[in-house]
């Protein structure tokens, strides 16, 4: 009736004029009608960020708070945040509320401060607000080394301002497994001790995880000092977090506390998310990096492994190539194997990302080697409890233990016409690493498969299991599985409910596939190198006894499902996938 009648209508009605004018004003402009309500608001306007002037006002070490202190303001806009503090910069950008909308608002701001070409999925890009606050402030180092290069070359000055501290990465190098050309390793023989000698002190990237901690326990066990790679908000904390692994697994002993030292730090950042002073003061520290952390997850994107995998080794070896010598040990995986015999992965194989992450990393690791630096890769194959203590993985598990301890809540082991020659304990293999790292040093510089020669078959495995258990059945792998499937829909948080997409589609001729491995390289520990611990009684009673006792304290978080993961190991802290899927970390801490 109004809108006939020609007369106006007064409405109550709570607005944000300055967040409506935001939005209209990032579609083309405002509305006539609402024109004159919105201008009158360009005085009460957010701040605006003149960000190089802020940054060439500043120390280079405050650099990164000032950026992400303005994505997180641009991000509070966007979302209508009232507070920017509010807007958590560790979370998933997806759990506080970036959809796909609001990251094309997001991408419009930041492009405008910046003066950078943003990618409208750059949202997708970063798992959480301080990984993308970093790659912006990469981009602007990027751009301002260009700017002075050019500078430079027509004869113009270069203002000091412009020099940042923090190094730019060559990101499209890097994804390529390429090496910064500046890295250098003439310091292989400088030092109190050289790189021929057993070390004093190692660094060990992912020390909380489960290959990782075993790694400390065997350096910390033959009195080596060692300085481990932890994110933590201080050096007590991290101490507290490093000896918490070490105590989950069975490891700590008091007398380790004077040498262990934990560093904090990010893998996946530049300088190992370390400032220039303590990175300096770590490359004269060391004689030794250990470098196991990494994100393992079986089906994720390459690009969520660019960062815990690619990068975080491009820095290992920066530090390398800086202060004292230093032998370089990188904990792989036999899934990078394909692509060293010649056949590539392809994006349709579910492990290319992760195999073809390692892959880059071992690509890295050889075009050092190629420079002078004394470095060794460990493809691990599957990683099973240790020998010595029966202890595993107490977060979700992976395929193996999964398939073990599925199958004693089951009843009944599968049979499976393969061997175990691919299923090695946890400490034998951090045992070989830490043995070539100090003792046979002269070994350094070769890549390293494992493979027990000696191995039983699955089924005598599944016996000695079933004896030990009280005599679980073993049956036809087809009779295992539709068991296990109809388990898993009664049970959907169990442990075989977690490994259902790996063993759906296998028949009984065919299910030895699932445990067989990939071809090993030239040099190979498992047999008469480096012999393999038996799998006897006495090691599956021991295994058995920690799957009883976690099971009866809980201790196995319930989780989404595992996918099959090969090798590799470790530690990623609060890596968090961009797209949902259901595979999870095999380690995460």
């Amino acid at each position: 009736m109004t809108a006939r009648s020609g007369r106006a209508l007064t409405v109550a009605a709570a607005l944000d004029p300055e967040r409506l004018q935001v939005y209209y004003e990032d579609r083309g402009g405002i509305p006539p009608l609402l024109r004159s309500l919105l201008v009158r608001t360009t005085a009460r306007a957010p701040r605006s960020w003149d960000l190089r002037k802020v940054l060439s006002e500043t120390a280079p070490d405050q650099h990164a708070s000032i950026v992400l202190r303005m994505v997180r303001e641009t991000v509070a806009k966007a979302l209508g945040f009232a507070v920017p503090d509010d807007v958590a910069v560790d979370q998933p950008l997806q759990d506080i509320g970036i959809d796909s909308l609001t990251a094309v608002l997001m991408r419009n701001h930041l492009a405008t401060l910046t003066g950078l070409t943003l990618s409208a999925n750059i949202a997708m890009l970063h798992p959480n607000l301080k990984a993308l606050s970093q790659s912006l402030l990469s981009q602007l180092q990027e751009n301002w080394a260009d700017s002075s290069s050019s500078a430079s070359a027509s004869g113009g000055a270069t203002p000091a301002t412009t020099t940042l501290s923090s190094p730019c990465l060559n990101m499209a190098a890097i994804r390529k497994g390429c090496l910064d050309p500046s890295f250098t390793f003439d310091n292989v023989t400088r030092g109190p001790t050289t790189c021929a000698a057993r070390p004093e002190s190692v660094l060990v990237t992912g020390g909380t995880g489960f290959v990782g901690a075993f790694v400390v326990h065997e350096l910390l066990e033959i009195g080596i000092a060692t300085y481990c790679l932890v994110r933590a908000a201080s050096i007590e904390l991290g101490r507290q977090r490093m000896v918490g692994a070490l105590e989950t697994y069975g490891l700590w002993k008091p007398d380790y506390a004077p040498l262990l030292h934990p560093v904090v730090g990010d893998l996946t950042q530049p300088l190992l998310g370390l400032s220039e002073e303590v990175f300096d003061d770590l490359a004269d520290r060391v004689d030794a990096i250990c470098h196991s952390g990494a994100l393992v997850d079986w089906i994720r994107p390459l690009e969520d492994y660019v960062g815990p995998n690619i990068v975080s080794t491009h820095e290992v070896l920066r530090l390398a190539s800086h202060g004292r010598g230093k032998t370089v040990h990188l904990v792989s995986t036999i899934s990078t194997l394909p692509k060293h015999m010649g056949y590539d992965l392809t994006e349709e194989d579910r492990e290319y990302g992760y195999g073809t992450s390692k892959y880059m990393a071992e690509r890295m690791l050889a075009a050092a080697r190629w420079r002078g630096a004394r470095a060794s890769s460990y493809r691990l194959p599957f990683v099973s409890a240790s020998s010595t203590n029966g202890r595993f993985r107490l977060d979700r598990g992976d395929f193996l233990h999964n398939l073990i301890s599925g199958s004693l809540e089951l009843g009944a082991f599968p049979e499976l016409n393969g061997d175990l020659s691919v299923v090695l304990p946890v400490d034998y293999l951090c045992k070989s690493i830490v043995g070539v790292m100090t003792k046979d040093v002269h070994r350094i510089g070769l890549d390293f498969d494992f493979k027990n020669k000696y191995a039983p078959s699955f089924n005598h495995f599944f016996k000695l299991f079933s004896a030990a258990s009280g005599g679980k059945e073993i049956v036809s792998f087809s009779t295992w599985q539709q068991r296990a499937l109809d388990y898993a829909v009664a049970h959907p948080k169990s442990a075989l409910a977690r490994i259902t997409a790996v063993f759906d589609g296998y028949t009984d001729e065919t299910a030895a596939a699932m445990v067989t491995g990939l071809p090993v390289g030239q040099h190979v520990f498992g047999g008469d190198d480096y012999p393999a611990p038996a799998v006897d009684e006495d090691s599956v009673r021991k295994y058995l006894d920690c799957i009883n006792a976690a099971q009866a304290g809980n201790a196995i978080v319930d989780g989404p499902r595992v996918e099959k993961s090969l090798g590799g190991a470790v530690e990623i802290q609060e890596i968090v996938p961009t797209i949902s899927n259901d595979a999870v970390l095999v380690e995460c801490s």
